[in-house]
């Protein structure tokens, strides 16, 4: 029946086969990619992908954070890949294609509250929740 969420994953496959511009996707993605064509789930993964990886990119350039390891989509990437060991084969048959979206969304979202520009970081202290967290989380008076 066309219009269904096989024929729709087929196109995507074909395409990539084809050597459309579509990135490579994980087993994860893969997986996810399918659930995508259900009504409740109305998104592009594609450009959800994308729009990460550019956003990711910036990961480091103002030397906020310079003591962390690489937290640019490449480590998307290698969690997406770790997937496949993590998770138990038994485990991936019972997820369905929703599970994998949600794992999936949940990898390329995870880092990126660490992606802050230079202006913020310099007016972090007078954002109305910094001296409180810091005060919860460093045990002393914020002021």
């Amino acid at each position: 029946m066309p219009g269904c969420v096989e024929d729709k994953y087929n196109f995507y496959t074909n395409r990539r086969l084809q050597g459309d511009i579509l990135e490579k996707l994980s087993a994860a993605e893969e997986r996810a990619l399918v659930a995508t064509e259900l009504e409740v789930f109305p998104l592009n993964l594609y450009e959800v992908r994308r729009t990460v990886k550019a956003i990711l990119d910036l990961f480091g350039r103002n030397s906020i954070f310079a003591e962390y390891t690489v937290h640019d989509f490449s480590h998307v990437e290698k969690m997406l890949a770790d997937l496949e060991w993590i998770i138990p084969d038994r485990t991936k048959d019972a997820m369905t294609p929703a599970d994998w979206l949600l794992v999936v969304l949940s990898v390329y979202f995870h880092d990126l509250g660490l992606v802050v520009t230079e202006d913020e970081f310099a007016n972090r202290d007078i954002h109305i929740s910094y001296p409180g967290t810091r005060s919860i989380l460093c045990g002393s008076d914020p002021s």
